[in-house]
């Protein structure tokens, strides 16, 4: 396990030094999942931001989605 840091607000701070250490846990796991599926939505629309931005720059270069099957077909 690696340790971070989270900058909170003082009512939080003092809640989570009052609540037990199993809550502590599943609180900690469930953070560590937001943050695991945060990134990835993030990689997935940044992934999705590139392949779009390709199609427009084909587009304006020409390229077609028929222009694109034709040169698929050519190559199978």
């Amino acid at each position: 396990m690696k340790r971070i840091t989270l900058e909170v607000d003082d009512e939080t701070a003092k809640a989570w030094r009052s609540i037990s250490s199993a809550l502590r846990k599943q609180i900690t796991e469930a953070i560590g999942e937001l943050i695991i599926q945060s990134d990835k939505k993030i990689k997935e629309t940044t992934l999705e931001s590139h392949l779009q931005d390709a199609g427009t720059v084909a587009g304006t270069n020409g390229l077609t989605d028929e222009g694109l099957a034709k040169l698929l077909d050519e190559e199978g």
